[in-house]
Formats: C-alpha cells, structure tokens, sequence
C-alpha cells in the first residue's frame, strides 16, 4: 500500500449548507451510492457509500485526484511518541524541499520554508497570507510505501 502524507490548511468551517445522498429520496436508513456535504465558505466533500473520498474542493478547486480511504485514526494510545524509522523523506526538511510538492494553492497563501518557529532541526514549513481574506493551500510527500 502506499500513502501520502499532507500538510494542509483549510479556512474555517462557518456552517453546513447542504447534505445530499443519491440513490434515495432522503437522508433515512438505506444504502446510497454517494453523499456529499457541503459548507456556506467554499468547502465540499463526497464519499462513496463504502467511505471512499470521491471529492474533496474548496471553492472549486478539487483536491482528490482518484477515490482513496479517508484516514482513520483508532489507537491513540501511542500518539506523539516517535517510531523508527521515520517514513517520511526529509520529515524536516533539512534538505530542502526535498521529497514533498505544493498541492493546491490559491493568490492568497504563500508556503515556504523558514527558520524562525520550528519546532526540531533548522527548518519549518510557513504558510502565509493576509489576516482578511480566507485562503487554503498544502504541502503533500512523495508516496509513502507502508
């Protein structure tokens, strides 16, 4: 299997519009070919009935390429400790960009690598753009072989 890792920044969710499922005339018990949400400030998604992303957009633009699982986290039991060896090529960018590229980006946010407020090593991923407009933007890794 392989995966991608994602560092992505989405503006904030102000409240849900609308919620529509295919294959039956309401949101009740049944079975459904897909069911998408979406919200008032540019965000939608649309899963497969077997829990599938099919779509995933924000204000347009779409972010999932083909259908994919979406992540499930179960065992938190073991969060934050660090498991070797690190998967990710270049998970500090000590190299550069190196191993990771721009997914979505829109004219209001700006990625790039920094020195100031890491958190370890000598580099840090900064997203940037102005305090009064609502933009996304994301880094994804090379795929990841699990």
């Amino acid at each position: 299997m392989r995966i991608k890792a994602f560092l992505l920044t989405l503006p904030l969710v102000a409240g849900l519009t609308s919620l529509i499922a295919w294959g039956g005339p309401s949101l009740t018990a049944g079975t459904y070919e897909s069911l998408a949400i979406a919200t008032e400030d540019g965000l939608s998604l649309t899963l497969s009935s077997d829990g599938l992303v099919l779509a995933l957009a924000v204000d347009g633009e779409e972010l999932v390429g083909e259908p994919a699982p979406a992540l499930w986290v179960r065992d938190m039991s073991q969060a934050g400790e660090v498991t070797e060896p690190n998967l990710l090529a270049n998970p500090g960018f000590e190299e550069g960009d190196t191993g990771w590229s721009p997914l979505a980006l829109n004219q209001n946010i700006t990625i790039a690598l920094a020195s100031d407020a890491v958190h370890g090593g000598d580099w840090a991923l900064k997203f940037t753009g102005p305090a009064d407009a609502i933009g996304f933007g994301g880094w994804g890794s090379d795929p990841i072989s699990v």
